[in-house]
Order: C-alpha cells, then structure tokens, then sequence
C-alpha cells in the first residue's frame, strides 16, 4: 500500500471509527429482538436492513480507496475505477489541483451510485464486471468483498429462506387440506349438499383457529 495517502486515510478512518462507537446501541435493541423473532416479517426487513447498511460501508471504503489513489498518483494515474468512470460517462478526472473540484470527474450522485452498485453486485456474487478492480488495492478490497459476500449468503439468505418458508407454511397446509377433502369427497361420491356444508365447516373452522389442533396443543 502506498505510504504517501495510507497515513493520512489511517487518521480519517480512525475518526470515523470513534464515531461508530455509538453503533453499540444496536446491541441493546438485538438484546431485545427475542420478543419479535416469531415475527417473519420483522426479522427479514432486519436482515435485509443489515445487508443494504454493509453494501454501503463498503461503497463508502470503495469510494474512498479509488480517491485516495488518485490523489496519490494525481498526473500518472489513469488506471483507477474513478478514472474509469469518468472516461466512461466523459466527465475525466484532471491533475491535483482538479481532484477536489466540483467541475472534475463525475459527480458525488454518480460516484456512490457506482459504488454501491459495485459493492451490492460483489456482496451477491454477481459482478457483471463493468465496474472492476484494476489495481493490487482494489483487487484486495474486492476479494474482502467477496468473503464477506459468501459470509452473507449463508446468514441473511438462508434465514431469509427459512422465514419465507415459515410464512407460507400455513398457506400450503390449508391447501393441502381442502384438496384432501374434495378428492375424499369425490372418492365416496357424496351429494353436492353434503360437499358445501362440508367445505364451509372446514373453512369456517380454519379461519377461526388458523388449522390447530386444539387437542394436539
């Protein structure tokens, strides 16, 4: 890592980490998601609300990585993703003293777009590869990425599968149930008055105990 911009982005970021001390408080409400965890709907928004929060720490830290090189490398450096986005949508970075200007490269709006596309595409594996790492740091945040991506798959996806699963369990025993009773019905041959009160007790039935057996509980 190239020492001339790696001390100063070390000072900004451990300012930065002073301020995520506060971030501790969500210990205290994960304390308290007991209570809520039979709530599907809850738990999922949560994971997907923890997986959109990650996508942007790293669009954050991938933004910062690609300035940080360009303002090391200002008049030779050309090889960068910012660099690249800035041929791509014709709005080229210029020298040092252009790096900060509101008129050179791409905007802010643009450039976090980019970059949380790029984090969200290497979090899900995906990577079309339009926004790449061209140099060894990039490269190295982009396997972070991708390790941290796997990590996510196998704790927000598969919870994500499961609640999904628990959600329409209830909808595929009921229908489960009612076509056991119309092929019980069409086996014995019953009288199309016997069918409706039969269908209407059963629906009338579940829709008071949502199908469980009181007896069984």
């Amino acid at each position: 890592v190239n020492s001339r911009w790696f001390v100063p982005f070390l000072q900004v970021s451990v300012v930065h980490l002073l301020k995520t001390v506060r971030l501790l408080r969500l210990l205290r409400l994960l304390q308290k998601m007991d209570r809520y965890s039979q709530h599907s709907t809850v738990v999922l928004t949560l994971l997907m609300s923890m997986f959109a929060l990650l996508a942007h720490w790293m669009a954050c830290i991938w933004y910062i990585i690609g300035k940080m090189e360009m303002e090391a490398n200002a008049y030779s450096w050309d090889i960068g993703w910012l660099h690249e986005l800035g041929k791509r949508l014709e709005a080229p970075y210029g020298g040092i003293a252009e790096v900060n200007t509101t008129g050179s490269g791409p905007s802010i709006r643009s450039v976090y777009i980019t970059s949380l596309y790029f984090t969200l595409s290497s979090l899900t594996s995906v990577g079309f590869g339009n926004v790449s790492a061209n140099t060894d740091v990039e490269k190295i945040f982009s396997v972070c990425i991708m390790l941290i991506g796997a990590l996510m798959h196998a704790l927000v996806f598969g919870n994500v599968t499961a609640i999904i699963q628990r959600m329409y369990s209830r909808w595929s025993q009921y229908h489960t149930r009612t076509k056991d009773l119309k092929d019980f019905i069409r086996v014995h041959h019953l009288p199309q008055s016997l069918k409706q009160r039969m269908l209407e007790y059963f629906q009338t039935t579940w829709s008071v105990n949502n199908g469980i057996d009181c007896n069984e509980v």
